[in-house]
């Protein structure tokens, strides 16, 4: 490490680079921030403590998911940032700002079930920006009707209450399935506004859920079933996983992997 450094540079989804570790983005909107951003540093022999070399920062707008933070904003101006950091470098005037000591901490990750758990004594706005910072992937988790789900698409609800067509129990209270989702009443007395709900391994329009499912079963030819084979086997080389009928590319957490490798 001593012989690359003032060589070996790194990019990181946060401005505070030791406060969140690997799931900075997530933690941006869980926490309600206004304004998110990456940073490009130094490495040194620590965890992610190097002296910052770039950074950049955008609005975080009310209805934000990882996802849409991702695409519009941290790859497309990360790579430009990336291209500016090498350029400095190569040049030697990169900056190397070394990082603020007072108030980091490392954020515990957000893989275990109980840390993507609905607290539903949290006001609208809370739940609106946990649920958003949990999309697309792995999702907030409640239990609904009995059932576990994870809810995605959240957006905070200032209509008036539309046309109940069913209503769904929560843990705490209730919700309104309605045409343009699942809309929930928190402890403030406001609402937020549910779009997708994944159930097992299928996610469905909010406005859909309970209903009977009228599906019918496709029965594929002799050579559509050898297609179907032959597509398995290759997003099973590609994603290193076992693929069924049920798998759930996303989810796994696989898919998007591969897309970020292809853009690289």
């Amino acid at each position: 490490m001593k012989k690359l450094y003032n060589i070996l540079i790194n990019y990181f989804c946060l401005f505070l680079l030791i406060l969140n570790q690997s799931i900075s983005h997530f933690r941006t909107l869980i926490q309600g921030d206004k304004t998110a951003g990456f940073s490009i540093f130094w490495a040194d022999d620590g965890l992610d403590t190097g002296p910052i070399l770039l950074q950049k920062s955008c609005k975080v707008e009310p209805n934000d998911t990882v996802d849409s933070l991702y695409n519009n904003f941290l790859y497309p101006e990360g790579i430009k940032a990336m291209g500016d950091a090498v350029n400095l470098v190569a040049k030697g005037t990169a900056p190397m700002v070394p990082q603020p000591a007072e108030g980091a901490t490392y954020d515990p990750l957000l893989n275990k079930k109980e840390l993507q758990k609905i607290d539903w004594t949290k006001p609208a706005k809370e739940l609106h920006d946990f649920i958003r910072g949990l999309d697309s992937t792995p999702g907030a988790c409640t239990m609904l009707d009995g059932e576990e789900v994870r809810l995605f698409g959240s957006s905070l609800w200032s209509d008036k209450q539309p046309e109940i067509e069913k209503t769904v129990d929560f843990e705490e209270q209730k919700g309104i399935i309605h045409q343009r989702g699942l809309l929930i009443k928190a402890v403030d007395g406001q609402f937020i506004n549910v779009e997708r709900i994944k159930t097992g391994t299928k996610t469905i329009h909010a406005s859909k859920y309970g209903q009977v499912n009228d599906s019918q079963v496709v029965e594929f030819t002799e050579e559509e079933l050898n297609i179907t084979n032959s597509l398995r086997q290759i997003w099973i080389d590609i994603l290193r996983i076992d693929v069924d009928e049920d798998t759930d590319f996303f989810a796994s957490g696989k898919l998007k992997d591969f897309f970020i490798k292809c853009q690289i």
